[in-house]
């Protein structure tokens, strides 16, 4: 909905896959199982890394080999003009969001990948079962990523992000009371 497969079509960058999926879940999946590198990183064409937030987060995991994925602050900034959201614009929140991650590719093999039954919060269920291993996870204060808010985005569908953030929440609390289940596996 944001643009980025049509951009990313002009592009002739092979780091960068064609996007064929249409949902945002699979659209990742499908971008981790066709990229190379060692590390994945995520973007969309409403988002706009910082200057040297990469290299903060590349620096990162060099001298950490025991992190499994960093990721650094978001600043919220309208790009439509609209300011629904207006009490998140121009604050530095912390990146648990793809945009702001840098992530070692063993991670989705540990943890799995971004579950496509969830068509808003798969990015929320991704980073709670991130946070539900024990894989290391790191935040810097840095902030790395300006996220862009428009009106019509998934997250704007406050009824059903907020009723699909309680089925992360729950299956969330499930694994802290009973341990890890395997990649992928939800309770409903």
């Amino acid at each position: 909905t944001d643009g980025t497969p049509e951009r990313l079509a002009r592009r002739s960058d092979p780091a960068a896959p064609a996007q064929v999926a249409r949902r945002r879940a699979a659209a990742r999946t499908q971008g981790v199982a066709s990229s190379r590198p060692a590390t994945v990183a995520f973007g969309a064409a409403d988002d706009q890394g910082s200057a040297g937030g990469l290299s903060a987060r590349l620096d990162h995991l060099d001298a950490h080999p025991t992190c499994a994925a960093v990721a650094g602050s978001v600043v919220m900034k309208s790009i439509d003009g609209q300011e629904g959201r207006r009490d998140q614009l121009g604050r530095r929140l912390s990146g648990y969001t793809p945009g702001a991650l840098l992530v070692r590719r063993s991670v989705f093999e540990t943890i799995g990948a971004f579950d496509e039954g969830l068509r808003i919060a798969s990015d929320s269920a991704w980073f709670a079962k991130l946070l539900d291993s024990v894989l290391r996870f790191d935040l810097l204060d840095e902030v790395v990523l300006v996220k862009g808010l428009r009106s019509g985005s998934l997250s704007s569908d406050v009824s059903r992000y907020g009723n699909e953030l309680l089925m992360v929440l729950s299956e969330h609390l499930r694994a802290r009371r009973d341990g890890p289940r395997s990649p992928g596996q939800r309770q409903r």
